[in-house]
């Protein structure tokens, strides 16, 4: 029809598809859940009006990427995501958003490293101004222990999206790890001036804390997170546990046990077990059937490296096609 929309040089788009893509983009960029219901909603609406639109398969791809990314994962977000993505770069191979999101799934799903790092540099080469690939390839190369490239390609992202607490909270991270924790609680704190409530900030800040051993600040960064956030309930028990107060650690473990199992809590409780010293329980929740999309990176996070001499943990390596701490990637 004379109606259709020519969108980004690709040919006609069905403008109530195009209209659905946008609603879709906007309730996305919300970052609530029921935002991202909203977006799939929309989304959904938009690939059954016009199912070319090879923009709107990548939206929904991202929207499933994200939900396999957070707390509220389950078991089907990635292979949704997956489906997406390869619908969407069917339709269009120079796709950069196609390619993000399959650079993801690679790395959060499949475990597949040779075809992530294409996914990725194919994406940045199509864009390289876009934050959230940056931000991703930052932990990417993070779990391959190239710390100092991760650390460049997270200030990337920063630069190119500063107002996402993300970006910058997260970043503290890569500096604790690095064992810069002066860097680490900057970056955090300036994540929580940029939102008060926003849950990575007090995660990482309470993180830092810890390790420096100082627990009252810890307990009380990690207090804050569990206002915001109670799914992220395990970090303060980790922190009661490092801190000696390992009856309320228990506390927290006991009612997390109850709980019915999912990708995130289940990693929750492996940290938690982990901390506590008990070494078959972290590796049951290891291993479970849903692993959360965090879950390569106990090859390098310091939380996980009481386990790290069990031959269980090098068989939890290899399960995910990861080379072993003394090989090289």
């Amino acid at each position: 029809s004379q109606e259709e929309t020519h969108f980004a040089g690709i040919g006609p788009v069905d403008p109530e598809a195009h209209e659905a893509y946008l609603k879709g983009l906007f309730h996305l960029r919300l970052g609530t859940a029921e935002g991202q219901k909203k977006a799939l909603a929309y989304l959904h609406q938009a690939v059954e009006k016009d199912p070319t639109f090879a923009m709107a398969y990548a939206g929904l791809a991202y929207v499933y990427d994200s939900i396999g990314h957070s707390a509220m994962a389950t078991p089907d977000s990635f292979p949704r995501a997956l489906a997406a993505a390869r619908s969407a770069l069917r339709l269009d191979e120079t796709l950069v958003e196609g390619h993000a999101a399959m650079a993801m799934i690679k790395t959060y799903h499949e475990w597949d490293w040779d075809g992530a790092e294409k996914s990725f540099q194919r994406a940045l080469e199509l864009n390289p101004s876009e934050a959230m690939t940056h931000y991703h390839y930052a932990w990417y190369l993070a779990l391959f222990g190239r710390l100092d490239e991760a650390i460049v390609e997270h200030k990337r992202a920063r630069e190119l999206d500063p107002l996402n607490p993300l970006h910058t909270a997260w970043l503290g991270t890569l500096y604790l790890w690095k064992g810069q924790y002066e860097e680490a609680i900057e970056e955090a704190r300036k994540s929580l001036e940029l939102d008060p409530d926003f849950p990575i900030g007090w995660l990482v800040l309470g993180n830092v804390y810890a390790d420096k051993g100082m627990f009252e600040e810890a307990i009380a960064a990690h207090q804050e997170l569990v206002k915001v956030a109670p799914w992220w309930s395990f970090a303060l028990g980790q922190t009661y546990a490092l801190a000696g107060r390992r009856d309320e650690a228990r506390k927290i473990l006991a009612k997390l046990e109850k709980e019915e199992a999912t990708p995130f809590g289940a990693w929750g409780l492996a940290k938690l077990y982990t901390v506590l010293g008990e070494k078959d329980e972290a590796f049951r929740w290891l291993a479970y059937e849903h692993p959360s999309f965090a879950l390569p990176w106990v090859r390098v996070s310091p939380w996980f490296e009481p386990l790290r001499e069990d031959p269980r943990f090098k068989d939890l390596l290899r399960r995910m096609n990861l080379p072993q701490l003394d090989e090289s990637p």
